[in-house]
């Protein structure tokens, strides 16, 4: 992997923002991956079958839709963009004016080998 990937990965300067929000905003924006198709994610699992929400949970733990949990992101898609609208209605914002290109570039700098997999997060079926 070469800066120049980095770079052709995430070419805008979006910073890692982390939400506070409730499990009933989790679940809409899991609406909005099962309509779409899925997103990256991490810490979440869930199933959708022809648009349509059948499960999901984090950390394997059902998602309560009166609880708080912490969701990092992008400030671009914090504010709704790309369809993400849910990720508007958080509770609180806390940016941590670090650019994920940066994040990536310092991981990639300590570890030997990057391995991806697809591991079933997003079990998704059109």
């Amino acid at each position: 992997i070469t800066f120049r990937h980095v770079f052709e990965l995430m070419p805008f300067d979006n910073e890692l923002v982390v939400l506070t929000m409730q499990g009933k905003e989790i679940l809409a924006l899991c609406d909005v991956f099962a309509i779409s198709g899925g997103q990256g994610v991490a810490g979440l699992r869930m199933t959708a079958n022809n648009g349509v929400l059948r499960s999901a949970t984090i950390a394997g733990k059902e998602i309560l839709p009166e609880a708080y949990y912490t969701v990092a992101t992008s400030d671009y898609l914090s504010q709704g963009n790309d369809g993400m609208l849910p990720l508007k209605n958080h509770i609180q914002c806390w940016n941590s004016e670090e650019k994920i290109r940066d994040l990536y570039i310092e991981y990639i700098k300590q570890v030997e080998v990057v391995e991806a997999k697809v591991d079933g997060r997003m079990d998704i079926t059109m």
